[in-house]
């Protein structure tokens, strides 16, 4: 727990306030039997503590201080502020939870006791709730206010209750009415919870996605925004559901929201929709904290984005799981035709259709971070995430893994990008058993990778990264591992095709078995450089392999190679400031 605080060390304001009284009670001191009256004092109702960026008090103090984080106290200093004394024994105010991040509670205390087990204010996500109570003081005149989620906070106090010092008299003549004060600043607007619409299994406005969706206009603009909130649960769906604009879905979190269907279950030629749980076409839209499940059959996506427009369109998917598993066919957990699209924070997964693929692309421009995305299950394609024709692909802290069974038909690639542009940053990708299990792949296509990490292992041939079909690639500190038992072909990177081009700058490409272990395999029509790099081809146990098998053409400079210097192959070298591991040769020739 953490604690706020304000001290003053001098309080320089002097305020006048004229109280009422409402009410009284009577306490007896049993030492002296003398009688005690404890008066409330009613004032003009004053803003004490206002946490809202920009917001301000009545006299500065406690304002604009910044939301209130999960799990937090503040300690308000109430007496000698207002017109409230410093014996005040207890004050009544409002107090108000504005725009909390999640369902909690606010607990109201004096600071000088333990924190008790009881709510002042119940407040739900987005919206402002608030409650007037009557709360003591501790000794030091100020109170603890306790949030269970983040959230800002208002408090206006209107009166306060102060011990008298002896019984009562008879009322006194009533004095002469006071000069009228200034009229104070106007308060904030409260923020408006306006086009909120709330699905819940009970207690909502629907308790279905579709229910809500249908409830928004089809033609709706930006000047009307709507949210749809969901409460914690599995809500069923019998058919898809399509965004609208400028409507986003808003679940309570990953694992606590979830939407699933099983009956949205689409064919190839119906472009997805119809098998997708959610769908989204030309809208500008988000979905956030939740979890998307498709279970259909023999198609099924869990979102698939397809806005077929010249056109962009703001689309993000934030905090989000998007699940398919069940389909015969082909199974994806998010699918995006002709589309501008931003991941993060994003789990993408799917298993069990003879295809299956994380995150496909056709066509589009995709932002992806902070995302795993996994494909399973399959028996002729996994692939953890695919950049496909004409895609535009940014990938920052991602990881893609692409397991299956050994099959000589499946193919299985962590990330495969064919026709496309990748940039890759803090990457890693996998690929385990299947037909020539690769890291990367890629085929026909512009790529730069950095950072990152590309394994492909546990098959007869097995590639860290795949290079092929006139594409051009550059890497900056990759790891490119091909690992299998000996006996197996791996490699750490493979460069096939002709006009295919491989620039590689502090990259280790590790072949890790025997005989047939290379670090880097080129062929002919292909060319590659290394620089300040490491070419490992010496696998496992006492066999050894090659450093670099070339057939094309090989540009290598300050490179260790390991077991030996590349062998004649038939391709060019051009070889400057190479070693060998144990420093036998400084510059080792080439063939």
């Amino acid at each position: 727990m953490s604690l706020m605080s304000r001290r003053l060390s001098v309080v320089v304001a002097f305020v006048v306030a004229v109280g009422v009284v409402f009410s009284a009670a009577q306490i007896t001191s049993g030492s002296t039997n003398s009688t005690k009256e404890t008066v409330f004092v009613g004032i003009v109702p004053t803003r004490l503590l206002d946490t809202r960026e920009n917001a301000t008090t009545f006299d500065g103090f406690d304002q604009a201080v910044g939301r209130l984080d999960a799990d937090t106290t503040y300690e308000l200093d109430i007496a000698s502020r207002a017109g409230i004394p410093i014996d005040a024994s207890s004050v009544t105010a409002n107090f108000v939870a504005v725009n909390p991040s999640g369902r909690g509670y606010l607990t109201v205390y004096p600071c000088s006791v333990d924190r008790p087990l009881a709510a002042a204010v119940n407040y739900r996500p987005g919206e402002d709730i608030g409650n007037e109570f009557t709360v003591p003081l501790g000794p030091d005149g100020d109170i603890c206010l306790y949030t269970f989620a983040e959230t800002d906070l208002v408090v206006d106090v209107s009166g306060y209750y102060i011990t008298s010092s002896g019984g009562t008299g008879e009322q006194g003549p009533a004095g002469q009415d006071g000069a009228d004060g200034a009229d104070g600043a106007d308060g904030q607007d409260a923020v408006s919870p306006a086009r909120v619409i709330w699905v819940a299994e009970s207690g909502g406005d629907f308790t279905s996605l579709s229910e809500a969706m249908a409830s928004i206009p089809d033609n709706n603009t930006a000047a009307t925004p709507y949210v749809i909130k969901i409460a914690p649960g599995t809500y069923t769906e019998t058919s898809n559901v399509a965004m609208k604009n400028y409507v986003d879905v808003e679940g309570s979190g990953q694992g606590i929201t979830t939407v699933t269907c099983a009956l949205c279950s689409g064919s190839d030629s119906d472009d997805s929709v119809s098998g997708s749980t959610i769908s989204i076409g030309e809208v500008n839209t988000e979905i956030r904290q939740i979890t998307i499940e498709n279970t259909g059959s023999p198609f099924g996506y869990a979102i698939h984005s397809n806005q077929n427009s010249n056109l962009t369109w703001s689309v993000s998917v934030a905090d989000v799981t998007a699940t398919a598993t069940g389909a015969t066919t082909r199974a994806t957990g998010i699918d995006a035709k002709n589309s501008t699209l931003k991941l993060r924070n994003v789990t993408a997964t799917a298993s069990n259709g003879a295809s299956n693929y994380g995150i496909k692309t056709s066509a589009s421009t995709v932002t992806i971070e902070t995302t795993v995305a996994k494909a399973s299950g399959g028996t002729t394609t996994n692939k953890a995430i695919s950049i496909q024709t004409n895609s535009s692909a940014a990938l920052n802290n991602v990881v893609a893994e692409a397991t299956g069974l050994s099959n000589s038909n499946l193919e299985t690639t962590g990330i495969d990008v064919a026709s496309s542009v990748l940039v890759a940053n803090n990457t890693t990708a996998s690929a385990a058993s299947g037909d020539t299990p690769t890291g990367i792949y890629v085929s026909g296509s512009v790529v730069d990778i950095s950072n990152s990490t590309a394994t492909g292992s546990g098959s007869a041939v097995n590639t860290g990264i795949g290079v092929t079909g006139g594409s051009q690639a550059t890497i900056n500190d990759v790891t490119a591992t091909g690992s299998g038992v000996d006996g197996n072909t791996s490699r750490g990177i493979a460069v096939d095709g002709t006009n295919t081009v491989l620039k590689a700058f502090n990259t280790k490409a590790r072949g890790s078995t025997g005989e047939n272990g290379s670090g880097a395999v080129i062929s002919t029509g292909a060319e590659a450089s290394f620089s300040n790099s490491v070419l490992d081809g010496k696998g496992t146990s006492n066999q050894t392999g090659n450093s670099i098998s070339n057939a094309g053409t090989a540009n290598i400079v300050n490179t260790r190679f390991e077991p030996a210097a590349p062998p004649n192959d038939g391709g060019t070298f051009k070889c400057k400031s190479n070693y060998l591991l144990d420093l036998t040769a400084t510059d080792p020739a080439c063939p």
